[in-house]
């Protein structure tokens, strides 16, 4: 630490423009200035959004679960077989509410399934675990 401490001290008068001390010898920051994109920086960038399509959360989920069949994983808190229909999708959908944290009102309101919030959070309290994986 000291060692940083040293460097930042080093360094500090090559970088007047960005940090100064007031009176009560606290440091601030300045707002600093946008450099302009290099042409090269746009131009690749344009040829990387070419090649890659946009995709979507929930067709990547499904796809990891299609590879690697992770939803095995989740099912009831007893061990028994999930009574749910279409339970891996259930629990994919329940997995983006959560992990965007959006919660399950919210997802329900947006997904364009037949999901229900209700549902979202059953499956949530009853089929999802950190004692179970």
């Amino acid at each position: 630490m000291s060692d940083a401490a040293r460097k930042l001290e080093d360094e500090f008068p090559h970088k007047r423009e960005h940090v100064t001390i007031d009176q009560k010898g606290e440091p601030i920051l300045r707002k600093t200035i946008a450099k302009e994109i290099p042409a090269s920086a746009i131009a690749l960038q344009e040829r990387i959004n070419a090649r890659l399509p946009t995709r979507n959360v929930l067709d990547i989920l499904a796809n990891i679960e299609h590879w690697t069949h992770f939803a095995r994983h989740f099912g009831p808190l007893s061990g028994s077989d999930p009574q749910i229909r279409k339970a891996a999708e259930r629990y994919l959908l329940t997995i983006f509410a959560m992990g965007c944290n959006l919660g399950p009102t919210q997802a329900a309101r947006h997904l364009d399934t037949d999901v229900t919030a209700h549902m979202l959070s059953f499956v949530n309290r009853r089929h999802m675990s950190l004692d179970k994986t």
